[in-house]
């Protein structure tokens, strides 16, 4: 017997009720082969979804925009490498776009793009959820009044301490700040605590630096990178960093890399693919580095546990693409080893001991 440096990858899509919603398969770090394991149908949507720290439970949303929208908790087997549903509660907000869930696994929150708020839903014994227990509402509208005619909450994160909780709200260009203690929300003083971004920058989603010092956004409608400093609970924007002469816009997603050396933001509009900013590691700022292209409509992406690899769920070309990475100089490279499957639109990879007979 031997262990094998394998990652679990989680794949959500939109998808039916009848149709496999979420699949899992193993993903070689060593090769970047994959393989199919697993697959669960009767949730609609899994648009997105998140893991667990331990990764034995998965939390996610059914994006739609009537009434039914939900929440769903699934347990993770590692031994049969299945998923099976624990329990659902309905949102209280239509199309529920993200969802996120703190360390200790005591609540998840999720961000309800139509509805204009958050739910607050507790996890109780056995990963099961609660009812929602408390609801956040957002007023007011944008510039862009296409996309922006009212309040669109689109991600949630948390400072590395869980001490502090933002809200990207890509209706009304403004970033809302929580204080995250003992399982409760309290909105910072508005006047202090909410960032207001330039006006039709539609921020998507956001990702801490490593350092815990820096938060890189990503703005759908203006194709920008938000740099913003990170001190006491409140974030403030140092720099705006677009694709230059690419003109991308679109932004679907944005992760930094493991050494925090190299940011990359993907972009589905005018140009479909990944940009690679370089990081200064004493500022926090970018500098753009190249532009990647992939296939069509590059929503979400992963990258992998070992920071060799970044799956990229290009999810009109039915396809998740892998591409190796270069450490030293952030570049991307096609590995050819794409995975097909239909209309993949969330991605996550965990490391788990993996044992395989030679």
């Amino acid at each position: 017997m031997r262990m094998t440096n394998n990652s679990f990858l989680f794949v959500g899509s939109y998808a039916k009720l009848s149709e496999p919603g979420i699949a899992v398969y193993s993903f070689d770090e060593d090769s970047g082969e994959s393989a199919f394991l697993s697959h669960v149908s009767g949730i609609e949507n899994p648009s997105y979804f998140s893991l667990s720290a331990e990764g034995s439970y998965l939390y996610s949303i059914s994006e739609r925009k009537e009434i039914e929208a939900r929440v769903y908790a699934f347990h993770f087997n590692k031994k049969s490498k299945q998923l099976s549903m624990i329990n659902y509660q309905k949102t209280d907000g239509f199309s529920p776009c993200y969802i996120w869930i703190d360390k200790n696994r005591t609540m998840v929150v999720t961000a309800n793009y139509r509805g204009g708020n958050i739910n607050i839903f507790h996890i109780l014994e056995g990963g099961e959820l609660s009812p929602v227990s408390s609801v956040f509402f957002y007023e007011g509208h944008g510039l862009n009044l296409l996309r922006q005619e009212k309040s669109h909450p689109h991600c949630i994160y948390a400072s590395p301490d869980e001490k502090a909780l933002f809200v990207d709200d890509l209706g009304t260009d403004n970033i809302y700040t929580y204080n995250y203690e003992n399982e409760f929300l309290q909105l910072i003083n508005y006047k202090e605590g909410m960032v207001n971004l330039r006006p039709g920058e539609g921020p998507r989603h956001a990702v801490f630096h490593p350092n815990g010092e820096f938060v890189y956004l990503l703005c759908e409608l203006s194709g920008n990178v938000v740099v913003l400093k990170y001190k006491d609970r409140l974030l403030r924007p140092v720099q705006y960093i677009g694709t230059g002469h690419i003109g991308a816009a679109g932004g679907g997603d944005i992760h930094v890399s493991a050494d925090g050396n190299f940011v990359y933001a993907s972009f589905r509009i005018n140009a479909e693919g990944i940009a690679v900013y370089k990081v200064n590691r004493g500022s926090g700022k970018l500098s753009l580095v190249n532009f990647t292209y992939t296939e069509s409509h590059p929503r979400n992406f992963a990258i992998s546990p070992s920071g060799r690899y970044l799956l990229c769920a290009c999810m009109n070309s039915n396809s998740i693409q892998t591409f190796k990475i270069n450490n030293q100089s952030g570049l991307l490279t096609d590995s050819h080893q794409n995975i097909e499957i239909s209309r993949p639109a969330c991605l996550k990879l965990h490391s788990f001991d993996m044992i395989k007979a030679r």
